[in-house]
Parts: structure tokens; sequence; C-alpha cells
């Protein structure tokens, strides 16, 4: 979990980054989103097995 965390966080600080100096590539935005999403399913997943 702490993993996954950590994981949504870096994408967030990236795409918080990009677009705080206005930089909007495609490509590092897609890799980043994905950085933010991914991990979201996956800690949904664990909260549905825990109960």
């Amino acid at each position: 979990l702490i993993s996954l965390v950590l994981t949504f966080c870096s994408g967030l600080q990236a795409i918080a980054y990009w677009a705080f100096i206005k930089d909007f590539d495609l490509t590092w935005w897609a890799f980043n989103l994905y950085l933010m999403v991914y991990p979201l399913l996956f800690i949904k997943l664990l909260i549905n097995n825990r109960g």
C-alpha cells in the first residue's frame, strides 16, 4: 500500500510541476498520468478485498 501511495504521489508531483512551468508535452503527461492512475486501481482492489 505504501508503494502504491508513493507511486501516485510521484506522478502527482510531476504533473503539478509540469503544470506549474506550463510545459504541456503529451508524452510526459501520459507517463505521469499513468503513474497516478494505476496505483488507484490496485488500492481499490486492496480496500475491497480487505472488508
